[in-house]
Protein backbone atom coordinates (compact mmCIF):
# COMPACT_ATOMS: atom_id res chain seq x y z
CA UNK A 1 0.00 0.00 0.00
CA UNK A 2 1.62 2.90 -1.01
CA UNK A 3 -0.15 5.15 1.47
CA UNK A 4 1.92 3.81 4.33
CA UNK A 5 4.93 3.58 2.13
CA UNK A 6 4.53 7.55 1.69
CA UNK A 7 4.14 7.83 5.68
CA UNK A 8 7.14 5.32 6.84
CA UNK A 9 9.49 5.88 4.19
CA UNK A 10 8.87 9.28 1.73
CA UNK A 11 10.07 11.50 4.72
CA UNK A 12 13.15 9.46 6.19
CA UNK A 13 14.47 9.38 2.48
CA UNK A 14 13.51 13.29 1.79
CA UNK A 15 16.19 16.27 1.53
CA UNK A 16 15.07 19.39 3.29
CA UNK A 17 15.59 21.81 0.48
CA UNK A 18 14.31 25.56 0.75
CA UNK A 19 14.07 28.02 -1.79
CA UNK A 20 13.64 31.45 -1.88
CA UNK A 21 10.36 33.23 -2.06
CA UNK A 22 9.95 35.38 -5.67
CA UNK A 23 6.12 35.20 -5.60
CA UNK A 24 3.67 36.77 -2.87
CA UNK A 25 0.28 35.55 -4.09
CA UNK A 26 2.68 31.80 -4.10
CA UNK A 27 3.99 32.28 -0.50
CA UNK A 28 0.18 33.29 0.50
CA UNK A 29 -0.92 29.77 -0.45
CA UNK A 30 1.83 27.87 0.70
CA UNK A 31 1.30 29.67 3.95
CA UNK A 32 -2.45 28.64 3.78
CA UNK A 33 -1.79 25.27 2.90
CA UNK A 34 0.03 25.00 6.00
CA UNK A 35 -2.21 26.15 7.95
CA UNK A 36 -4.78 23.42 6.89
CA UNK A 37 -2.50 20.54 7.44
CA UNK A 38 -2.31 22.21 11.56
CA UNK A 39 -5.84 21.98 11.45
CA UNK A 40 -6.13 18.34 10.03
CA UNK A 41 -3.79 17.19 12.99
CA UNK A 42 -5.08 19.08 15.35
CA UNK A 43 -7.61 16.01 15.00
CA UNK A 44 -5.32 13.51 15.95
CA UNK A 45 -3.98 15.24 19.25
CA UNK A 46 -5.26 14.48 22.47
CA UNK A 47 -8.19 16.97 23.41
CA UNK A 48 -7.54 18.50 26.88
CA UNK A 49 -10.32 19.20 29.47
CA UNK A 50 -9.38 23.02 30.87
CA UNK A 51 -7.16 23.51 33.15
CA UNK A 52 -9.94 23.68 36.02
CA UNK A 53 -13.68 23.74 36.28
CA UNK A 54 -16.14 24.09 38.75
CA UNK A 55 -18.62 21.26 38.22
CA UNK A 56 -20.41 21.61 41.85
CA UNK A 57 -21.09 23.78 44.31
CA UNK A 58 -22.46 24.04 47.93
CA UNK A 59 -24.13 27.01 50.23
CA UNK A 60 -23.31 27.26 54.00
CA UNK A 61 -24.75 29.57 55.41
CA UNK A 62 -22.53 32.33 54.28
CA UNK A 63 -20.05 30.16 52.80
CA UNK A 64 -19.76 28.63 49.57
CA UNK A 65 -17.65 25.56 48.89
CA UNK A 66 -16.66 24.73 45.68
CA UNK A 67 -15.45 21.68 44.15
CA UNK A 68 -12.83 21.56 41.57
CA UNK A 69 -11.41 19.20 38.82
CA UNK A 70 -8.08 19.38 37.53
CA UNK A 71 -6.18 17.40 35.08
CA UNK A 72 -4.32 14.29 36.04
CA UNK A 73 -0.75 15.26 37.09
CA UNK A 74 1.98 13.15 36.27
CA UNK A 75 5.54 13.12 38.45
CA UNK A 76 8.45 11.71 37.44
CA UNK A 77 12.06 11.81 38.46
CA UNK A 78 13.77 14.81 37.56
CA UNK A 79 15.99 14.23 34.91
CA UNK A 80 20.18 15.02 35.10
CA UNK A 81 21.87 16.07 32.83
CA UNK A 82 25.33 15.27 32.58
CA UNK A 83 26.40 17.83 29.50
CA UNK A 84 24.83 20.78 27.75
CA UNK A 85 24.70 18.66 25.04
CA UNK A 86 22.52 16.23 26.43
CA UNK A 87 20.06 18.39 27.84
CA UNK A 88 20.06 19.87 24.07
CA UNK A 89 19.15 16.51 22.54
CA UNK A 90 16.22 15.71 25.51
CA UNK A 91 14.69 19.34 23.99
CA UNK A 92 15.12 18.33 20.36
CA UNK A 93 13.51 15.35 21.60
CA UNK A 94 10.04 17.08 23.35
CA UNK A 95 10.25 19.34 20.06
CA UNK A 96 9.42 15.75 17.95
CA UNK A 97 7.70 14.31 19.63
CA UNK A 98 4.65 17.00 19.83
CA UNK A 99 5.29 17.67 15.43
CA UNK A 100 5.62 13.80 14.67
CA UNK A 101 2.82 11.74 17.29
CA UNK A 102 0.01 13.30 15.25
CA UNK A 103 1.49 12.30 11.96
CA UNK A 104 1.85 8.57 13.68
CA UNK A 105 -1.17 8.66 14.63
CA UNK A 106 -2.62 9.72 11.65
CA UNK A 107 -1.34 7.01 9.78
CA UNK A 108 -3.21 4.69 12.39
CA UNK A 109 -6.30 6.02 11.56
CA UNK A 110 -6.01 6.09 7.84
CA UNK A 111 -4.86 1.87 8.25
CA UNK A 112 -7.96 1.48 10.40
CA UNK A 113 -10.11 3.58 7.94
CA UNK A 114 -8.65 1.93 5.10
CA UNK A 115 -9.50 -2.03 6.27
CA UNK A 116 -12.87 -0.76 7.16
CA UNK A 117 -13.22 0.43 3.98
CA UNK A 118 -12.30 -2.62 2.02
CA UNK A 119 -13.98 -4.89 4.34
CA UNK A 120 -17.44 -3.89 2.63
CA UNK A 121 -15.76 -4.72 -0.98
CA UNK A 122 -15.55 -8.01 -2.48
CA UNK A 123 -13.88 -6.48 -6.11
CA UNK A 124 -9.71 -6.33 -6.04
CA UNK A 125 -10.33 -3.76 -8.61
CA UNK A 126 -12.25 -1.88 -6.92
CA UNK A 127 -10.41 -2.02 -3.30
CA UNK A 128 -7.25 -1.24 -5.88
CA UNK A 129 -9.10 1.73 -7.00
CA UNK A 130 -9.79 2.82 -3.43
CA UNK A 131 -6.28 2.73 -2.39
CA UNK A 132 -4.53 4.65 -5.20
CA UNK A 133 -7.64 7.36 -4.57
CA UNK A 134 -6.38 7.69 -1.02
CA UNK A 135 -2.42 7.59 -1.58
CA UNK A 136 -3.03 10.53 -4.07
CA UNK A 137 -5.39 12.51 -1.64
CA UNK A 138 -2.41 11.64 1.17
CA UNK A 139 0.24 13.10 -1.26
CA UNK A 140 -1.26 16.15 -2.34
CA UNK A 141 -2.16 17.22 0.95
CA UNK A 142 1.14 16.04 3.47
CA UNK A 143 3.85 15.77 0.70
CA UNK A 144 5.45 19.27 1.48
CA UNK A 145 5.05 18.87 5.18
CA UNK A 146 6.68 15.12 5.56
CA UNK A 147 9.47 16.29 3.36
CA UNK A 148 10.53 18.97 5.41
CA UNK A 149 10.94 16.42 8.09
CA UNK A 150 14.62 16.00 9.49
CA UNK A 151 16.17 12.07 9.31
CA UNK A 152 16.00 11.96 12.71
CA UNK A 153 12.04 12.67 13.04
CA UNK A 154 12.00 10.27 10.39
CA UNK A 155 13.36 7.81 12.10
CA UNK A 156 11.06 8.64 15.46
CA UNK A 157 7.88 8.66 13.24
CA UNK A 158 8.51 5.02 12.28
CA UNK A 159 9.47 3.96 15.78
CA UNK A 160 5.83 5.65 16.99
CA UNK A 161 3.87 4.19 14.20
CA UNK A 162 4.70 0.79 15.48
CA UNK A 163 3.30 2.02 19.11
CA UNK A 164 0.12 3.36 17.68
CA UNK A 165 0.01 0.64 15.21
CA UNK A 166 1.52 -2.43 17.07
CA UNK A 167 3.07 -3.31 13.72
CA UNK A 168 6.29 -2.17 12.07
CA UNK A 169 6.56 0.18 9.25
CA UNK A 170 8.03 -3.01 7.34
CA UNK A 171 5.49 -5.31 8.38
CA UNK A 172 2.77 -2.69 7.18
CA UNK A 173 4.30 -2.47 3.79
CA UNK A 174 4.82 -6.17 3.42
CA UNK A 175 1.24 -6.71 4.19
CA UNK A 176 0.01 -4.38 1.77
CA UNK A 177 2.61 -4.34 -1.14
CA UNK A 178 4.20 -7.80 -0.56
CA UNK A 179 7.85 -9.05 0.64
CA UNK A 180 9.27 -7.72 -2.62
CA UNK A 181 7.80 -3.77 -2.13
CA UNK A 182 8.87 -4.19 1.53
CA UNK A 183 12.59 -5.50 1.02
CA UNK A 184 12.95 -2.51 -1.69
CA UNK A 185 12.19 -0.15 0.77
CA UNK A 186 14.34 -1.68 3.48
CA UNK A 187 16.74 -1.17 1.57
CA UNK A 188 16.68 2.32 0.84
CA UNK A 189 15.67 3.44 3.66
CA UNK A 190 18.62 1.54 5.19
CA UNK A 191 20.75 3.72 2.75
CA UNK A 192 19.86 6.92 5.00
CA UNK A 193 20.63 5.70 8.08
CA UNK A 194 17.04 4.17 8.86
CA UNK A 195 15.38 1.07 9.54
CA UNK A 196 11.61 0.30 8.78
CA UNK A 197 11.59 -3.11 10.82
CA UNK A 198 12.82 -0.60 14.06
CA UNK A 199 10.19 -1.25 16.67
CA UNK A 200 9.05 0.60 19.80
CA UNK A 201 10.52 0.07 22.90
CA UNK A 202 8.61 1.59 25.61
CA UNK A 203 10.93 -0.01 29.06
CA UNK A 204 14.40 0.31 27.46
CA UNK A 205 15.60 2.70 24.67
CA UNK A 206 12.33 4.61 24.26
CA UNK A 207 11.48 4.87 27.96
CA UNK A 208 12.28 8.67 27.60
CA UNK A 209 10.27 8.95 24.49
CA UNK A 210 6.97 7.50 26.20
CA UNK A 211 7.99 10.21 29.22
CA UNK A 212 8.16 12.74 27.26
CA UNK A 213 4.80 11.88 25.36
CA UNK A 214 2.90 11.38 28.59
CA UNK A 215 4.08 15.23 30.17
CA UNK A 216 3.05 16.18 26.63
CA UNK A 217 -1.11 14.51 26.46
CA UNK A 218 -1.14 15.56 29.89
CA UNK A 219 -0.25 19.57 28.87
CA UNK A 220 2.93 19.46 31.34
CA UNK A 221 5.02 19.91 28.59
Amino acid sequence: MRVCVFFLVGLCLSFNVKGQITDYDAWMNSCQAKQQVLNDLCYYTLKLPPKSAVCYYEVQGRDTLYLYTYNDIYCFPPLKFTSKKQEQFYWRTVRDVKKVLPYARMVSRVLYDANQKMATMTNEKEKKAFLKETEKQLFKRYEKELKAMSINQGKLLVRLIDRECNQSAYSIIRTYKGPVSAWVWQGVAKLFGSDLKAEYDINNKDKIIERVITLVEAGQL
